[in-house]
C-alpha cells in the first residue's frame, strides 16, 4: 500500500520511483488520475493513506505535500498522529485498521 492507495474511482495517490510502469499504464487505460508523493514523504507513510468514503481519506500527520494536493483537489483529509506508531511501527493508517463490512 506504499505504492498506491486509491482514494476515489478515478483518483489514486502513488509513489512513482517504486510504481511499475505497468501499473501506470493500466491507471491511464482506465482513466484513473494520481497525485505523486515525493521521497520524503513516503517514508513518514505519505503513500500509505485509508479511504474511507470516495474522496474522505485518514492520512499520517507530517506529510505536508501531500496533504496540500490532496486538500486542493477536493478530499477531505483527516490527520492522525501516527508518529509512533505508523512512522516507528513502519505501517500506515491502512495497515492498522481491518475492514468489517464494505458496501458498493
Amino acid at each position: 500500500m506504499s505504492v498506491l492507495s486509491p482514494i476515489s474511482h478515478s483518483r489514486a495517490v502513488v509513489y512513482e520511483p517504486l510504481a511499475p510502469v505497468r501499473l501506470l499504464e493500466f491507471l491511464k487505460s482506465r482513466n484513473i488520475s494520481w497525485l505523486t508523493v515525493n521521497d520524503t514523504e513516503v517514508h513518514t507513510q505519505g503513500a500509505n493513506i485509508l479511504t474511507v468514503a470516495p474522496d474522505v481519506v485518514v492520512l499520517a500527520a507530517g506529510n505536508p505535500e501531500i496533504e496540500g494536493k490532496l486538500r486542493e483537489s477536493g478530499v477531505n483529509v483527516h490527520i492522525f498522529n501516527g508518529a509512533n506508531v505508523a512512522v516507528k511501527g513502519d505501517g500506515g493508517p491502512t495497515c492498522l485498521t481491518a475492514p468489517l463490512s464494505r458496501v458498493s
